[in-house]
């Protein structure tokens, strides 16, 4: 992604995960794309929960993680999904897996109105202003799938106040 576009999409997405999620604090990220943050949005004396915005290296989206660990710590991305193995002590995911197991993965798309795989192809010379101008939309979208599908998903998994 864009140097530009990652800046505006950074400060959009931590202010509209804190409207929702007041406890969200930022953590070390240990493993993922440049660009990419993370946040702790839940913990307890055995579990902890995060929120990973992991930018694309190669084009214009972005997507959202959940992770969870009962060692309290952020875990790598393995490519496992919920409910692969039951013995897990900590998982991290792509948040579209909860509604899609199999097949493409959802990417929101900056150049595009529709997110991957049903956006259109990625330019690089496509004009900054109109990516700029779908992040809004974009980060709604993907923290309103945070909230219907992510959330419930750890509050059930970890049983965290979240």
């Amino acid at each position: 992604m864009r140097t530009a576009l990652i800046k505006a999409l950074k400060l959009a997405f931590e202010e509209k995960l804190k409207e929702r999620i007041e406890s969200a604090t930022r953590v070390a990220l240990p493993a993922g794309p440049p660009g990419s943050l993370a946040w702790l949005v839940g913990q307890d004396q055995r579990a902890t929960a995060y929120v990973i915005l992991v930018v694309s290296p190669r084009d214009d989206r972005f997507t959202v993680e959940v992770a969870w660990s009962l060692k309290k710590r952020l875990p790598d991305h393995t490519g496992k999904v919920p409910g692969e193995d039951q013995d897990e002590v900590e998982l991290r995911f792509r948040l579209s897996r909860l509604w899609q197991p199999t097949g493409f993965e959802v990417w929101y798309d900056l150049q595009h109105e529709e997110d991957y795989p049903n956006s259109g192809p990625y330019s690089p010379s496509a004009p900054e202003q109109p990516c700029l101008d779908r992040i809004p939309a974009k980060v709604m979208r993907s923290l309103d799938a945070l909230e219907a599908h992510g959330m419930p998903y750890l509050k059930r998994t970890v049983r965290l106040p979240i």
